[in-house]
């Protein structure tokens, strides 16, 4: 079994993420967060708090060049919504194996 926390924003998806008792294994992030915010500014800051080889994955309804540009930046893949249960298992699967 595993462990899951979440945040509605960058800060409170730091806080949860390093409020957990173990390592974290892969974080999942919408990329359009409230307040001007985005999922790999989430990823960006995780990685620099908790582990630079932290395993992530985006997720979005946006196709935009701006998503695709930050997502290769960063190494992480990006799941566009809808996303079947077996593509989200898979790809989370796929991105702790690296």
């Amino acid at each position: 079994g595993g462990q899951v926390s979440a945040g509605g924003g960058l800060q409170e998806a730091l806080d949860a993420a390093a409020a957990i008792t173990r390592p974290v294994d892969v974080l999942l992030s919408d990329y359009r967060l409230g307040a001007g915010e985005d999922g790999a500014d989430v990823i960006a800051r995780a990685r620099v708090r908790l582990d630079p080889a932290l395993p992530a994955v985006l997720i979005s309804g946006d196709g935009d060049e701006a998503l695709a540009s930050r997502a290769a930046s960063l190494g992480v893949p990006v799941l566009r919504k809808p996303v079947a249960a077996a593509t989200l298992r898979a790809t989370l699967s796929a991105a702790t194996e690296v």
